[in-house]
Parts: structure tokens; sequence; C-alpha cells
């Protein structure tokens, strides 16, 4: 793994929301960040790409070893790229081979989503949550699942 040495680096966002980069003196524009280990290593491991197609600059190691003004930066730009709304009710639920579709409220509002291949889909987390990911690739989180007053959502570990 090619590590980023932090005191080469400095991030720019920009007004049109463009994440910028300038690392040992040379600018990189419209870079992206993921995580390489998501759900075991949330504030380590931090993928810097670069380019349309997303050449890997480096990782960053851990995103506390940052300074204050990075480390914000890098926040939001990673809880902007994996918003996960929490699923607090689901409305109705349908099986409409192969797939599943749930109308439900969410932290972000009613949502109406298409699950196809559920199976696959769906996982349990290292905190004993539930991830579900949509045909549109988002992600959507329910927890304390087992405990939850909503017979669909209880219903959810068949699948697991």
């Amino acid at each position: 793994m090619n590590y980023l040495d932090i005191n080469k680096l400095q991030f720019i966002q920009n007004e049109d929301e463009c994440l910028n980069l300038i690392y040992d003196n040379k600018e990189y524009k419209a870079i992206k960040l993921y995580y390489c280990f998501p759900l075991k290593e949330p504030s380590k491991y931090i993928s810097v790409r670069y380019g349309e197609d997303e050449t890997e600059l480096g990782v960053i190691e851990t995103i506390a070893s940052l300074n204050e003004n990075n480390r914000k930066i890098v926040m939001d730009s990673l809880n902007f790229r994996y918003f996960i709304p929490e699923v607090t009710k689901i409305y109705h639920h349908s099986y409409q081979r192969p797939a599943h579709v749930f109308d439900m409220e969410t932290t972000a509002g009613r949502k109406k989503i298409t699950v196809i291949d559920i199976v696959w889909r769906i996982f349990k987390t290292p905190d004993g949550c539930i991830m579900v990911q949509d045909v549109d690739e988002n992600y959507y989180l329910f927890k304390t699942y087992l405990e939850h007053p909503d017979k669909y959502i209880k219903l959810l570990k068949n699948y697991l």
C-alpha cells in the first residue's frame, strides 16, 4: 500500500464542490476519497483517487493524523459519499421475483426502493446492524432490527 505523507498534502474544497489536492507541490483536480475498509476501519485507510479512470494516488493511513482543516474536508467528503439513511419503518414490502420492493420511512424521508437478489445485498455490520443495498447502489441501515417494533424489519433476519 502506498501511504501518503500527510505533511505534503493540502485538500482544497472549491466553491463548485469539487475537491482538489495539492500533494508534494503538484495539484490534482476533482479527486475522490474512498474508504478501503468502510465497515471494519471507518477512520483508517482512505484511498485518494484522481482522473477519469480514478487512478489511486495513495492512501491516508488514518484520518486522525490529518491537520484540523484537512480532517474536516476529508470527513465532509466521506460523509457525503457514504450517506446511509437509517430505516425507521417499512410501510409495505412486496416480492416480485427476483426483486423485493420496500416502501419505507428513513431519516432522509420516505423512500421506495428495489432490492434484487436480497441474499447478496443484505449483510450484518460489525456492530450488529443490518445494511441493505438497492438497485441504485444506495445503502440503507437498519439498527436494532431484532428488537424493532416493525414486523417487516424483524423479518429481514431471514435473509442474512
